[in-house]
């Protein structure tokens, strides 16, 4: 589907700059020598103008057939621009979807980080708690929360819960994987904690995490407390 989408994009590139350079050639051939649309600087105005649809009408061809023609230039740079604006607005579309979905990697820094498994409860009692340190600390933290367990709903949609911070989300795949927590920038974050359903993948993400340059202080939250003899 990406390689679709990167082939839709050269054919548009492509057939802009047939369509610029085609009507060029047209107006070279039945325009006079000198005529003012033919400077370069002049034709893109007038190309640029005309494919808007905005017209001024202060360039134009002299010539007949360059009249004649024109018309059927103007109607498919139309075309061409609908075509964009058309791709522009899916993928504006499609990027709104997949940052509500967390398919996105979060472009937050120097955040706090909660990993694991989400919980009503739970986790936005932690979260709340966290956002109310810094706030204390007169900071206004980014949060982003990378769970497994909620799918392509963003539990982040209650607003109030979090001080009038709005946390990113982040998917993770049933089991926690690198692609994940890069999406998540664990290198970049200044708090991580680490809370799920179970302590065996609570303790697997912090072996996980071994494997990246984390600098930021990480909190292991634990159900039973006989699985601290299992942390590394």
């Amino acid at each position: 589907l990406h390689g679709m989408r990167d082939l839709e994009y050269r054919v548009l590139v492509l057939a802009s700059l047939v369509h610029l350079l085609a009507f060029y050639g047209v107006l070279v051939l039945f325009e006079a020598s000198d005529a003012a649309i033919l400077k370069p600087a002049n034709y893109w105005y007038y190309w640029a103008t005309t494919v808007l649809t905005i017209g001024y009408g202060d360039l134009s061809p002299q010539s007949e057939w360059g009249r004649v023609i024109a018309p059927f230039f103007e109607f498919s740079g139309i075309l061409i621009l609908a075509a964009w604006l058309t791709k522009a607005g899916n993928g504006l579309t499609d990027y709104a979807s997949k940052k509500r979905r967390g398919l996105m990697p979060t472009k937050h820094g120097e955040h706090v980080l909660v990993v694991g498994d989400y919980h009503a409860i739970r986790t936005d009692t932690l979260l709340s708690n966290a956002i109310l340190d810094h706030l204390d600390d007169g900071k206004q933290p980014k949060v982003v929360g990378c769970f497994r367990n909620t799918g392509d709903r963003n539990p982040f949609t209650r607003t109030g819960d979090y001080h009038g911070i709005v946390p990113d989300y982040v998917q993770a795949d049933a089991s926690f994987n690198r692609r994940a927590l890069l999406a998540a920038n664990v290198e970049g974050a200044s708090h991580i904690y680490v809370m799920c359903d179970e302590d065996a993948t609570a303790i697997g993400i912090i072996c996980l995490l071994s494997q990246f340059n984390v600098a930021a202080p990480v909190a292991l939250v634990l159900r039973e407390p006989s699985s601290v003899e299992m942390i590394p």
